[in-house]
Parts: structure tokens; C-alpha cells; sequence
């Protein structure tokens, strides 16, 4: 396993390393002394375990954990602290470990048969069946090789049918679903093709019984992961922080099915991007408020000027918000970007 050393004293980096040299599972690749200088290069060192101090002044090393278990995924975390207090706090961020100083031999030991352990399970979940919803829609099989499909219609039924999460459709739905142009008997002909096709589909990548027939309905079966399955729970939420933001923006690249453009999703990818254009704009107004400096105000509005760079409720928000907290630089950027937009795609010259 790839490990990396985050700590404020350099004593205790060394003296950790030379204890983790002898465990030859682990492979420690690189140290550091300052938590933020590591969060840049989370995503090309690509951990599979980060061992972390919690007090490292002015950082608090639980706050970086949400921070780093945003760039990568599966990555581990055992705190190595001298302090006993905020072990609840970092066992509700999902820590595999945490180590008081000094640590024993005995006591690495037993976190290193942990992090073996859990290193297995992510091993195992990272070669489940799972679909990428956003933007273009794909489904991987255990390789993470995204499958081949026998038609486009084949893709078609399935991802109607997943959208449907388990309930039963009847076939009447899905043929004119599917084939709104044709006659029923032709169109009823190719939908008994279709689920053939698409079962052998399935098959093929060890799914048996992948769609289930009921009384003349329809219904695929099998749990499926999926990029859309963890946005919705996070917009099921009532309340927001700051982890929920970077996580939306991550997973909502681009519209639901955006390629595919399907008539009959339409409805659904519009509702998705308006709820998820309705918490940024929130989490905005709300930053905005408070008047603190945060780096990921400009990340929001960049993101909401992609979907639409004529907002004139985003563009005030954040040019009052970097003329409160003095971002000189990035106020001006705003307003030239802005007022450039309106003045090349529409001819408005003031505003």
C-alpha cells in the first residue's frame, strides 16, 4: 500500500517512517510537513493510506481529512496524535485507525492488519458493476472496462429501465417508450428482440437474470452503484457544508444523459440541474453573508457560469462578495468576464 506521512515535526515523521519501513506491505512515498502542501499532490501521488497528525497549528488535521477524502477516492486515514479527545470526531469521519503517541510496535501492528483488511474490501468494491450517469452514459463491469452494447436500443431499455430503480414497467410503456414512431406489431416485434439483446448483454459480464418479467411488466434486477445514487443522497439532505458542495460539483460534471439526450428524460435532467444549481446558488448567498475568504466561492461560480454565464444573481453575489473580502484581482476578473459575455453573445454594452 502507497502511504504518505502528513505532520507539523519532523522528528516525528522520521520516527514513524523508520517504524512503517518495517512492515513490507506499506511503501511510504512521500512525507510532509505542511497538510496543505499535500493537498495538491493528492491526486497524482494517489494514496492508498495517509498517516495524520491532528494538531498542527494553525490546521486542524480532521478538516483536512474531509479535505483529502474529496480529491481521492479510497483512500485511508489513521490519526497519529498525542492527543485522546478527538477520537470520536475522527472515527465519524470514517478513520481505519487512531494511534497516540508514542506508538508501539504492537499497537502498528495491529493498525497495519486493519488497513490490510480494509485495503481488500476497496480492492473488491472498486471492481463492482457501476454506472457513470452524468454527461455520457457508460456501465462498467468488474475490470472497470465499460461494456459494449449489441444496439442503441439495448442501451436505451436499460438505462430506462435502471431510471426506474426496481419498479415494475409494463410493456405497453416500454414499447412506446422506446419506438413512438412505429406501428405497435412492428414496434412490439423489435421490443422482444431488444430484450433478448439486452440480456445477452448482461449475461456476458456475469449478470443472470438481469431483467425480470411480472405480468406482462418489466424490471431490471441487480444492485447497480452509480454517480447519480450519490448525488441524490446528498441533495436529500437538508442542510449543506462545505464537503457537500465540493462533492456535488464533483459528481454533476454535465446534465443526466447529457450524449444521449433521450426525450423522455428530459424532464429529470432539467429538475436534477435545477436543484443542483438552487444549493450552490444558497451555499453562495450564504458565504457571501458571512463575509469570509474561501477559495471555493470561485469554484461555485465558475461552476454555475458553465451551466448559465448570463446569471446575473451569481455574477452580483460574487462581485460583492470579492469587493467585501478585497479579492481586487478576482473582482475585476468577474466583471471583465461578465460584462464580455453580454457584450459578444447578446450586444449589451452595459450593465
Amino acid at each position: 500500500m502507497k502511504a504518505i506521512i502528513i505532520d507539523d515535526e519532523r522528528n516525528a515523521i522520521t520516527t514513524l517512517q523508520d517504524m512503517l519501513d518495517q512492515f513490507t506491505e506499506i511503501n511510504v512515498i512521500k512525507t510532509f510537513t505542511n497538510p496543505i502542501d499535500a493537498v495538491s499532490e493528492m491526486t497524482s501521488l494517489k494514496p492508498d493510506v495517509i498517516f495524520l497528525d491532528i494538531e498542527m497549528k494553525p490546521y486542524d488535521g480532521l478538516e483536512m481529512a474531509q479535505l483529502y477524502l474529496n480529491e481521492i477516492d479510497n483512500v485511508e486515514i489513521v490519526f497519529v496524535t498525542a492527543y485522546s479527545e478527538y477520537a470520536i470526531q475522527a472515527f465519524e469521519i470514517n478513520a481505519v485507525d487512531y494511534l497516540l503517541k508514542p506508538v508501539s510496535n504492537r499497537r502498528l501492528k495491529k493498525s497495519i492488519a486493519r488497513l490490510n483488511q480494509q485495503h481488500n474490501i476497496n480492492k473488491t468494491i472498486n471492481h463492482r458493476i457501476h454506472i457513470q450517469s452524468f454527461g455520457e452514459f457508460f456501465l462498467f463491469d468488474e475490470s472497470n472496462t465499460p461494456i459494449k452494447w449489441r444496439t442503441k436500443k439495448a442501451k436505451e431499455l436499460f438505462v430506462f429501465l435502471w431510471l426506474q430503480q426496481g419498479q415494475l414497467i409494463s410493456k405497453d410503456i416500454l414499447v412506446e417508450t422506446l419506438y413512438p414512431d412505429r406501428p405497435y406489431s412492428n414496434a412490439q416485434t423489435l421490443f422482444y428482440t431488444l430484450i433478448y439483446q439486452l440480456r445477452k448483454n448482461l449475461s456476458n459480464i456475469g449478470i443472470e437474470d438481469a431483467i425480470l418479467l411480472q405480468n406482462g411488466s418489466y424490471m431490471l434486477n441487480g444492485n447497480y452503484d452509480s454517480d447519480l445514487d450519490v448525488l441524490t443522497q446528498i441533495l436529500s439532505k437538508h442542510t449543506y457544508d462545505r464537503n457537500d458542495i465540493i462533492q456535488i460539483m464533483k459528481t454533476h460534471t454535465a446534465p443526466l444523459l447529457d450524449v444521449e439526450y433521450y426525450e423522455w428524460n428530459i424532464s429529470q435532467q432539467i429538475k436534477i440541474a435545477d436543484q443542483v444549481h438552487e444549493v450552490l446558488e444558497s451555499y453562495l448567498e450564504s458565504v457571501y453573508k458571512k463575509g469570509i475568504v474561501d477559495p471555493i466561492v470561485t469554484d461555485i461560480i465558475e461552476y454555475l457560469f458553465k451551466i448559465d454565464p448570463y446569471n446575473e444573481a451569481v455574477f452580483l453575489m460574487g462581485k460583492h462578495y470579492y469587493d467585501q473580502t478585497r479579492q481586487t484581482d478576482l473582482y475585476y476578473a468577474l466583471v471583465k468576464r461578465y460584462t464580455t459575455t453580454l457584450r459578444e453573445d447578446l450586444g449589451i454594452t452595459s450593465i
